[in-house]
């Protein structure tokens, strides 16, 4: 039943959100350096991300628009990439092969998955690698993390994530 399926994702939906300051941050760089130096990968179904995203206003589903018509104030549809786009490494590199691009930063919330995309090349030498506190990690994680050389952002950091971009 369609009607349930729709149910059960709003419900999903409704029992996700992010978290404290991630989402203005978002919006400070989009506003402060538009939308073509910003990439969501995530683990999650790319419609359900989407959908989390145009609930702040940080997406919007173009029905049918081109992207050459989007909102610079907002998440290009083809720079959002979900489950079943690859490994985020893969993703990574992909994406900065195609847009030729020398320099990268990587915001993850889980160290393992940091560790897993740091640790191949050329992402390793050309990727600045930030684990977010607030995601799924330890004191003892971020610790980790530190001692890594990845650079452990706060939630109070969140206000100042355009200019570390720059």
């Amino acid at each position: 039943n369609g009607r349930i399926a729709q149910n059960d994702a709003q419900d999903w939906l409704d029992a996700h959100d992010f978290y404290h300051g991630a989402c203005a941050a978002v919006k400070t760089f989009l506003t402060q350096n538009g939308n073509e130096n910003i990439y969501i990968i995530t683990t999650k179904a790319k419609d359900y991300a989407q959908r989390l995203l145009e609930k702040e206003d940080l997406y919007k589903d173009g029905g049918g628009e081109s992207s050459s018509d989007n909102n610079s104030s907002k998440l290009k549809e083809e720079h959002i990439y979900g489950l079943g786009s690859g490994p985020k490494h893969e993703v990574l590199a992909s994406i900065m092969e195609a847009r030729k691009a020398d320099r990268a930063v990587m915001i993850e919330d889980n160290l393992k998955t940091l560790d897993k995309i740091m640790a191949h090349d050329p992402i390793k030498d050309k990727t600045t690698p930030f684990l977010a506190s607030w995601g799924y990690n330890t004191k003892a994680q971020q610790e980790k993390a530190r001692e890594h050389q990845y650079r452990v952002l706060s939630e109070t950091d969140s206000g100042t994530l355009s200019e570390m971009f720059i």
